[in-house]
C-alpha cells in the first residue's frame, strides 16, 4: 500500500540494474499490534513480482512477519545499495551520498 505514512513509501521508484551476485533492498512495514478481536496474520516468505510481469520469486522472511490490521503490508520501492550500513535504515540512502 504506497503512501500511507510511513517515510519510506514516499521515495520515488527508479530503475534497479544488477550484475550477477549483486542484491537490491526493499523495506516492509506492518503493524504488530493486536487492535480488538482481529487476529495478526503470519508469514515466513514473501513473493516478488517484478514491473510488467507475471512470473515471480519466492524469498524467505526471517524473523517471520507477523502483521496485524488484516495483514496489510507497506512496501517500499526496490533500492541497490553499496554500503551495507544503508540496509539497516528504512529508506535509501540519499543520492551524491
Amino acid at each position: 500500500m504506497p503512501g500511507d505514512g510511513l517515510a519510506f513509501e514516499n521515495v520515488g521508484m527508479t530503475d534497479v540494474s544488477l550484475a550477477p551476485v549483486q542484491t537490491a533492498y526493499f523495506n516492509v512495514g506492518y503493524s504488530d499490534v493486536i487492535s480488538g478481536a482481529t487476529d495478526c496474520s503470519v508469514a515466513s516468505q514473501v513473493e516478488i513480482t517484478p514491473p510488467n510481469d507475471t512470473s515471480y520469486v519466492v524469498v524467505p522472511v526471517l524473523p517471520q512477519i507477523n502483521a496485524c490490521g488484516g495483514g496489510t503490508l507497506h512496501v517500499s520501492p526496490v533500492f541497490a545499495s553499496t554500503d551495507s550500513a544503508a540496509t539497516d535504515t528504512t529508506a535509501p540512502p540519499a543520492s551524491g551520498g
